[in-house]
């Protein structure tokens, strides 16, 4: 719900929307801890805590530079949390092979 509240910026008469971002900007955070909580809890902490700075530097600073540094932030996030275990789906065929269905 977070992230659609982001989406609110384009409304210039509002200026409640930064509370939107905090909010997924802090459940991003705690996803990328608890994803990676077994193995390297130390490397996403460092990652969340690079993502602050990265965060705080472009409200201060207002530089487009910093956006695009946000968005190379986000882009690391698979080096950051480990894959997991694919998962597979198996089709199987349901009642017979010249069953009509019906429209309900």
């Amino acid at each position: 719900f977070s992230c659609f509240g982001c989406l609110l910026v384009v409304l210039e008469q509002e200026r409640f929307t930064s509370v939107f971002f905090c909010c997924a900007i802090v459940c991003y955070f705690a996803w990328v801890i608890q994803v990676s909580a077994p193995s390297n809890t130390v490397q996403a902490s460092a990652y969340c805590a690079v993502g602050g700075v990265v965060i705080c530097t472009a409200l201060a600073f207002n530089l487009w530079v910093c956006y695009y540094l946000f968005l190379a932030w986000l882009c690391l996030y698979n080096a950051v949390v480990p894959d997991g275990e694919w998962v597979y789906l198996t089709l199987e065929k349901v009642g017979e092979a010249g069953a009509v269905y019906q429209s309900v």
